[in-house]
């Protein structure tokens, strides 16, 4: 008997050392089993929800961590109590982050996630916009990191007391942002024009005679997004062309004459950067068997190249005549008719602008007439042709100048044709200025091609900023409760109704409405219009398509409420809309209180009230150290007469006193 007792003494003793943590002296940070996970993690553009463990991620999609705390020791305080994120600094596939949860006089608390993204991403989180819901509030309060730096962001939340009524948590938001792969890209463009003869602007090609001065001009350009180091120009001549020493020039500097025998280097070229450099060159007095007739082609080569990118070429080319050649002179300009600007070479427009240009192709004087003239216009994307608007001179022609050209015939010396033709700047929002830059070629059977070009500058007009995406609840079941905030019990079936109205200054395309069904409900078959459920995603698409100015959609869906963990637990819910131009709209939440739940009938309440763990072992102590007793009454009834004896004497004396 003896042996049964000491089990049961060690037993109770046991279970009572299990319970010690509930009158723990100092606060403990999440340690009942009623506490909640310390950290989850939610892709917010996609609408997921809290997840546990891990989300996936696409490119600029932005996440939300949710840190949870409570101090579980009635009658204590933690002091200085703070919420650390840790996270990297660098792109990556799959990003860990972990919070840590500590004060100064209680237990640290970690716990981590991960976001698994494609393509590698940085996770850039908002230090000055931080969400508090503390003492179980459902209401934020916005506050900024108390301490933060190169891969971790950290608040101070200050004096937590212990007990359920003070829980809470604490949200960080972050984005996403891809990882920039370097490309190293190099672009060259050679062209030329005869000084002598006063042409104006650079061609690929252009004609000359013996003794004829010429200019060319080298453009380079990083068209990459990386620094290319190094970059190495060098000119190599033709035979029929003289170098005019101490001519070349570095945007508009001095450059050494190297250009022609090795190569120069000019150093870095940062990404989109661009150098012009310019020299000049005689025509050789061409003596020979071709001196008199016909054209001798004379290709100019350069070459740039650099450490991180292979060496490219580009050419111009000098016809050379002994008697007068053709030649063709192009002059390209443009004016805002919308304004009411004259013609110049470039002007600034806003959106929906009319825009002229005029092409103005010549053959100089003194010169042999130009055979064939062909003339087209190459409009950048931005522009739009008006059709019906060319003219030549003053008679309407065809729209051929942007789709093949159009054929002028021969134009004799200093004779001069002027075609016009206007086109409308694009309505697509700009981010700053865009230049838009328009290009204008001739040519003939005997001369070289021409260009010039004439710009318009965008000027800025934001993307259209969209209106709010509404979303309204309804209890069908037991109607109750506003647009937005409700009741329900298990079962009840819930209708919401998604609306959109466009008041942005231009029409939407591509619109799409997206709709995850919230937690803890289940799609009840009813959608209206084109929308769609998909299991897989637990989501309902709407392909909304296009949507006009001033235009309105609506939708509904029905869910029924499911089993919830508690009683009062709130089914909160949100959708997001999409299209292109504009940034991505997320509607108002919805939010529906599930009441008169059965306690016991599901997951365990997080309250402090109904804590089945520390009840039953509290009854089982209590129960043990009875049976502990009532041994101890019947092995040794002496003791207790003793002790009955002695309660009775302290007794009579206090009578007495």
């Amino acid at each position: 008997m003896k042996k049964i007792v000491s089990i049961i003494s060690l037993i109770a003793i046991f279970l009572t050392a299990l319970a010690a943590p509930v009158f723990a002296d100092g606060p403990q940070f999440n340690s009942l089993p009623g506490d909640l996970k310390l950290l989850n993690v939610a892709n917010r553009t996609t609408n997921t929800g809290w997840q546990n463990n891990s989300v996936s991620a696409s490119a600029n999609d932005s996440v939300a961590f949710q840190v949870y705390y409570h101090n579980g020791i009635v009658g204590t305080t933690a002091n200085n109590t703070r919420i650390r994120l840790n996270f990297p600094t660098n792109a990556q596939n799959s990003i860990n982050v972990s919070a840590t949860l500590t004060a100064d006089n209680a237990n640290t608390v970690t716990d981590s996630v991960s976001i698994y993204s494609s393509p590698a991403q940085r996770l850039v989180v908002d230090t000055s916009s931080i969400r508090w819901y503390p003492n179980r509030t459902e209401t934020a309060q916005y506050i900024s990191a108390s301490s933060s730096g190169n891969g971790y962001a950290e608040v101070n939340i200050g004096a937590i007391q212990g007990c359920w009524e003070y829980q809470g948590y604490v949200t960080f938001v972050a984005s996403l942002i891809p990882e920039s792969t370097p490309t190293y890209n190099l672009a060259i463009n050679k062209t030329v024009r005869n000084i002598t003869n006063g042409s104006g602007s650079y061609a690929d090609s252009v004609n000359a005679k013996n003794n004829d001065r010429v200019g060319f001009q080298i453009q380079i350009q990083n068209t990459g997004n990386a620094t290319l180091n190094n970059v190495v120009v060098r000119d190599v001549l033709p035979s029929g062309l003289t170098y005019s020493s101490g001519t070349a020039r570095l945007d508009g500097g001095t450059l050494s004459d190297g250009l022609i025998s090795g190569g120069i280097n000019i150093g870095s070229l940062s990404a989109g950067a661009s150098k012009y450099i310019l020299f000049e060159a005689t025509v050789n007095n061409y003596q020979g068997a071709f001196a008199y007739y016909n054209y001798q082609n004379q290709i100019n080569y350069a070459y740039v190249k650099a450490d991180n990118a292979n060496e490219i070429n580009d050419t111009a080319t000098v016809y050379i005549s002994q008697t007068n050649a053709s030649n063709l002179t192009i002059v390209k300009t443009v004016r805002n008719i919308t304004t009411g600007t004259s013609l110049q070479e470039s002007v600034n427009a806003n959106a929906n602008d009319r825009v002229m240009f005029s092409i103005q192709v010549s053959a100089p004087s003194y010169n042999a007439s130009a055979n064939n003239v062909r003339v087209w216009d190459t409009l950048p994307s931005g522009l739009s042709y008006v059709s019906g608007s060319t003219r030549l001179d003053s008679g309407y022609i065809g729209d051929g100048i942007i789709s093949g050209g159009i054929n002028l015939g021969s134009l004799y010396s200093g004779q001069t044709k002027t075609i016009n033709f206007e086109a409308t700047v694009n309505s697509t929002g700009y981010i700053g200025q865009q230049t838009l830059t328009n290009y204008a070629y001739a040519s003939a059977d005997n001369t070289g091609q021409v260009s010039d070009f004439a710009q318009v500058i965008a000027g800025t007009t934001p993307a259209p900023t969209p209106s709010n995406l509404m979303k309204r609840v309804a209890n069908l079941t037991w109607s109750n409760g506003s647009d937005t905030d409700n009741q329900a019990h298990v079962g009840d079936i819930l209708q919401y109704t998604l609306s959109y109205t466009n008041n942005t200054n231009s029409t939407l395309y591509n619109v799409q409405i997206l709709d995850v069904l919230p937690s803890y409900t289940a799609f009840n078959d009813s959608i209206s219009g084109n929308g769609f459920y998909s299991n897989a995603g637990n989501m309902i698409t709407w392909n909304v398509g296009t949507l006009s100015q001033g235009q309105t959609v609506s939708m509904t869906y029905r869910a029924t409420v499911q089993a919830v963990p508690n009683d009062n637990y709130v089914i909160i819910n949100s959708a997001l809309l999409r299209a292109s131009g504009i940034n991505d709209v997320v509607s108002n939440e919805t939010r529906t209180t599930v009441v008169g739940v059965i306690k016991g009938a599901v997951i365990k309440a997080v309250t402090g009230g109904n804590d089945l763990f520390r009840t039953s072992a509290l009854a089982l102590i209590i129960a043990l150290w009875g049976i502990f007793i009532a041994y101890l009454v019947m092995e040794y009834p002496e003791l207790w007469r003793g002790l009955g004896l002695k309660l009775k004497t302290l007794k009579i004396r206090a009578l007495n006193r």
